[in-house]
């Protein structure tokens, strides 16, 4: 069996932390904004917005089917992905999170938000599964020192 690179673990590290770790952040973000009791009520206020992203692109149809679910079921954060509960606070709440890469000095909950967004983005779209030292140090710095993870 080959050994892993330290480049390969530095992929690996930040990977976990974006996939597996910062839901739960985000998660704990969006239930302050939504409370989960109140969840449903929130999202049928915003159906006719929610059905325009829809249209527009924003939301696709598996992501309409978690916020507006079949009747008797229940819409759940702990169901929703990155991905829609950013949609969700950025078009619904007066968090702006935006689509460029926030200043470091920036620890305001939208930039966090933002950095999570950067680099989920980031590495989905790396052709390689390696992460020099210094771009782990940048963006393991930038993701804890500025997110309550």
């Amino acid at each position: 069996m080959t050994a892993i690179s330290d480049e390969e673990k530095n992929y690996i590290i930040i990977q976990f932390l974006l996939t597996g770790i910062s839901p739960f952040a985000v998660r704990k973000v969006f239930d302050k904004e939504f409370h989960p009791s109140c969840l449903k009520n929130s999202i049928r206020k915003e159906l006719p917005t929610i059905y325009q992203l829809r249209k527009k692109g924003v939301l696709n149809q598996p992501q309409i089917d978690l916020l507006d679910p079949k009747e008797g079921l229940e819409p759940s954060s702990t169901q929703f992905d990155v991905s829609l509960m950013l949609c969700m606070l950025r078009n619904f709440t007066d968090i702006c999170v935006y689509d460029k890469t926030p200043h470091q000095k920036d620890t305001s909950v939208a930039a966090d938000l933002s950095r999570i967004k950067h680099y989920r983005n980031d590495f989905a779209h790396l052709n390689e599964s390696t992460l020099s030292v210094e771009s782990f140090n940048l963006i393991w710095t930038d993701l804890t020192e500025n997110f309550l993870f």
